[in-house]
């Protein structure tokens, strides 16, 4: 499939753009021809190779704050705090480039949905669609200013004052901690912010994919809930354009649904294992980079620096209760579809049908879900375990 074929596609919209850019998107994925496929991959390691250096000055830097002789646990937490949001971001995009099936399973339905062109269908698809442009717009105009901000937070926070033997020491903070080759303050303030918005465009993307495939879901599940609640007009549909029998079409109309069901319980159950382990390296850790940034909050009497810092905890927290909200979302609405098949109206259907809708009923009585690793289900009350550890860890900080 050509890339040009995937620049069109409505669901993934400018994410497939950006993850071409960022070497998201598998080559297969770009191009099918040899020559394109090889200037790609060239392209994709240079890329590759210009995060994982900026991931490596982080882990550097990381290194030296525990191993200096004066050690700055404040630094320390700054550090570790956005070391290991970078580093969740990074096996993501690995994670993406071995799963084009993700990428396949979007383009092919929505092509099946035009195709087909039914308006109450597509009226459904164009609100999910809607919902998802609104959710990138808000996420990435507040992820903008939060780089903004997290670069000028330096700005406006004062020094470590480090006391080495008789003499004071001023150790001037910058936007990212991460090490630098040069002892330029102008220049490591340079290198460090562009690593940060760099990482943290990375960081973005791979976050507006992940939302993209969980609202995949919710709407393919909202289709087919539509479909079954409308169950007998497409049955008359099959009628009138096939001039078969009733009770054919009845029984067509149920097959259809069945394997339309089928398909999404595949699809989700592939996304999950794509996705379970890093979310579970990326909602874990949540508790501690949150705990990271209240403490910076509580131990800071500037408030310029207060609001830069407490802008982007809340973003922090956004995307994390967004994964929560989403993947609840998948489970209640796919319970949803056992609702819809007991209260259609198949008083008159035949016995073998009747059989079939009790299977269908007892089959999304199990709900799909996305899960932590192998751990547990991923619901709001996720959410909420975070921020009660969260504040756990702030207390523990604070008594250090």
């Amino acid at each position: 499939m050509k890339f040009r074929e995937l620049i069109h596609n409505d669901f993934l919209g400018i994410c497939i753009q950006l993850g071409y850019y960022f070497c998201i998107i598998p080559e297969k994925a770009v191009t099918t021809d040899k020559i394109e496929s090889r200037n790609y991959f060239f392209y994709t390691c240079i890329v590759r190779t210009l995060i994982l250096y900026c991931h490596i000055c982080q882990w550097v830097k990381m290194y030296q704050i525990i191993t200096a002789d004066i050690f700055i646990f404040d630094e320390l937490v700054r550090n570790c705090a956005i070391t290991s949001i970078h580093f969740q971001s990074f096996v993501k995009t690995s994670i993406f480039r071995q799963n084009y099936q993700l990428f396949e399973n979007v383009i092919d339905f929505e092509n099946v949905l035009y195709k087909n062109n039914d308006q109450k269908v597509l009226l459904i698809y164009r609100d999910t669609l809607q919902a998802i442009k609104n959710s990138r717009l808000v996420y990435v105009f507040g992820i903008l200013i939060v780089i903004v901000f997290y670069i000028a937070a330096p700005l406006f926070r004062g020094p470590y004052y480090v006391e080495m033997g008789n003499e004071t020491v001023t150790i001037i903070q910058l936007p990212l901690s991460a090490w630098s080759p040069t002892n330029n303050y102008f220049s490591n303030f340079a290198v460090t912010g562009a690593m940060g918005a760099y990482l943290a465009m990375v960081f973005v993307q791979t976050d507006l994919l992940y939302y993209c495939f969980l609202y995949f879901s919710i709407c393919q599940l909202n289709i087919l809930e539509h479909y079954i609640v409308h169950f007998h007009h497409y049955s008359n549909e099959l009628v009138n354009d096939h001039k078969c029998s009733h009770v054919m079409a009845l029984s067509l109309t149920q097959k259809i649904y069945i394997k339309y069901h089928q398909n999404i319980i595949k699809n989700v159950k592939q996304l999950n294992d794509a996705l379970k382990n890093s979310l579970l390296i990326d909602l874990v850790p949540s508790s501690i980079q949150f705990a990271n940034q209240f403490y910076i909050i509580a131990t800071n009497l500037n408030i310029m620096q207060c609001v830069c810092i407490g802008f982007f905890t809340i973003m922090l927290m956004s995307r994390v209760m967004a994964y929560c909200y989403l993947a609840n979302q998948i489970s209640v609405q796919s319970q949803k579809i056992g609702s819809a098949w007991f209260q259609m109206d198949w008083s008159d259907f035949p016995n073998e049908m009747k059989k079939m809708i009790s299977f269908c009923i007892m089959r999304a009585q199990k709900p799909l879900v996305i899960t932590l690793g192998n751990f547990g289900n991923i619901t709001l009350m996720t959410f909420v375990g975070i921020l009660q550890a969260s504040y756990s860890y702030v207390m523990l900080f604070i008594t250090l």
